[in-house]
């Protein structure tokens, strides 16, 4: 029978010396085994006492000297001289110094500087006089309500644009038409080969019932229309009702 290992009560100078070596990225077990405590005692105390790595402050690879945080800011053109307050100014700013931060390898300051230009972003937002201070979360239940009851061509007629017409909404518009199209359209490719599938299998059984004398089950026209997929059984109302495919592919689009 394996024996566990005997550990003796450290006293707290050890214990400092466990916590130095454990914060500055050693493993659990190998600081255990240097001081001669045990690897759940060690835990249990880093989460009592609040010992996390992720709290400590950022450290430079050696050989390099440590950067100052106010340089995440240094070198970036004034643009904000006659507005300092401009909430998109701010944001530019923030995602600029955030990206600096980040190839530093500053995790902590490039989280807290892509968050500050996040929320900086959404004041800009709101503060556009194109859109009087309208959010997605702001707007008016019955405008959100009348947006996603829209007449199909006459949102179609607002996001359309011409061939040369550079617009980043109706961009943004159109290629997420685009992607759910993609979705759509690999959804009805599974659905093929699943069918594809099935129908293999039921010739399959249909010929081992034959060849043991068994007559298979006769399949009606509407049974038929649905295995083949020119009728789907939709929701309808209250219930559901056998439909024509392409008839159900138009509903889903409106």
């Amino acid at each position: 029978m394996e024996q566990r290992r005997k550990y003796k009560i450290q006293p707290p100078s050890i214990w400092e010396l466990v916590r130095r070596d454990y914060l500055a990225g050693d493993g659990a077990r190998q600081v255990a085994a240097r001081y001669g405590v045990g690897t759940e005692a060690l835990r249990a105390r880093a989460s009592r006492e609040g010992w996390s790595r992720y709290l400590q402050p950022q450290t430079e690879p050696k050989g390099e000297a440590a950067t100052d945080k106010g340089s995440w800011f240094d070198g970036l053109p004034d643009e904000g001289a006659e507005t300092p307050d401009d909430p998109a100014v701010l944001a530019r700013t923030a995602t600029v110094a955030s990206g600096r931060a980040m190839r530093a390898r500053a995790w902590t300051e490039a989280r807290t500087l892509a968050g500050l230009a996040e929320a900086y972003h959404k004041l800009a937002e709101r503060a556009d006089p194109a859109r009087n201070g309208l959010t997605a979360e702001t707007a008016p239940l019955e405008l959100v309500l009348d947006i996603l009851t829209m007449d199909r061509i006459a949102l179609e007629d607002r996001f359309w644009r011409k061939p040369d017409e550079v617009d980043p909404v109706k961009a943004a518009y159109h290629e997420w038409r685009r992607q759910g199209s993609l979705r759509r359209r690999a959804h009805e490719e599974v659905k093929t080969r699943r069918r594809s599938a099935t129908e293999a299998r039921v010739e399959a059984l249909e010929a081992q019932l034959a060849g043991r004398g068994i007559p298979p089950v006769e399949e009606d026209e509407r049974a038929a229309r649905v295995r083949l997929g020119i009728d789907v059984i939709a929701p309808d109302g209250a219930g559901t009702r056998q439909m024509p495919a392409a008839e159900f592919r138009v509903r889903l689009e409106d």
